[in-house]
């Protein structure tokens, strides 16, 4: 975004409604994770789509809950703890799915976006305290971003 010459905007909107740009108005679209919290992603993606210039850039990126590795003392409490965490749907999400991650190329696949490139990311944790702890949002302990970044673009 840095080289960007045009002028930058954040769109905060409900995406159960159609979004509020014109057709084919958009250079970039960001979402991280977003999708896992809608019950159609489809709908999302198709908005995307219909948003993008041609050519433009859609980087749609969201960590898959259900593979985070916890490596306790204890592998039983390990697996329960990850498993409540990714099957977790906070009061305001009309929706949650927690393996969204690893089905999140296929959902891009079928939508009417380009791929362009894929780029999965590794996030090291030693520890889960602090401000951070139980709040799903990586802490200062955090080396590297997590998740599985994918960019796509507007069909030219």
């Amino acid at each position: 975004m840095a080289g960007h010459k045009g002028s930058t905007a954040t769109i905060v909107a409900d995406l159960r409604d159609p979004l509020p740009c014109s057709d084919e108005s958009v250079d970039v679209v960001l979402s991280y994770n977003t999708i896992e919290c809608l019950p159609n992603p489809h709908e999302m993606l198709a908005e995307v789509a219909r948003i993008l210039r041609p050519g433009g850039r859609a980087v749609i990126a969201h960590v898959d809950f259900d593979s985070i590795v916890v490596a306790g003392a204890d592998t039983d409490l390990d697996r329960r703890v990850c498993h409540a965490f990714a099957d977790d749907a906070q009061s305001w999400m009309d929706h949650a799915d927690g393996r969204i991650g690893r089905k999140l190329g296929l959902l891009l696949a079928r939508s009417s976006l380009e791929l362009v490139g894929v780029e999965p990311l590794l996030a090291w944790l030693t520890e889960f305290t602090g401000a951070h702890a139980g709040s799903g949002w990586p802490g200062p302990e955090v080396s590297a971003v997590s998740g599985q970044a994918r960019s796509w673009r507007g069909r030219s």
